[in-house]
């Protein structure tokens, strides 16, 4: 009988977990995508990074993300973050 009993609190558990990670991937923040002035390297970035300096993971000179326009907004992708390719 408590073996039952903590089976069902482990599936209860289970489908909680999974029905808050599901509204959690819905609600992500849109993104912006910008080029890299230097070498060209597609980097995204969200709303509160506008305006910030970063380095760029290709060629590791810093450049600043630009204040963009609502039209230049963009859905993140939903499966993977945004891989850069080293050479």
């Amino acid at each position: 009988m408590t073996y039952l009993l903590i089976l069902a609190l482990a599936t209860i558990v289970a489908v909680t977990g999974c029905t808050l990670l599901r509204r959690r991937m819905e609600v992500r923040e849109r993104a912006y995508h910008f080029r890299c002035p230097s070498c060209g390297q597609k980097l995204r970035f969200g709303r509160r990074e506008q305006g910030r300096r970063v380095m760029c993971p290709r060629c590791l000179k810093s450049c600043t993300f630009a204040e963009v326009n609502q039209d230049q907004l963009v859905e993140m992708p939903s499966e993977r973050p945004y891989q850069v390719k080293r050479r």
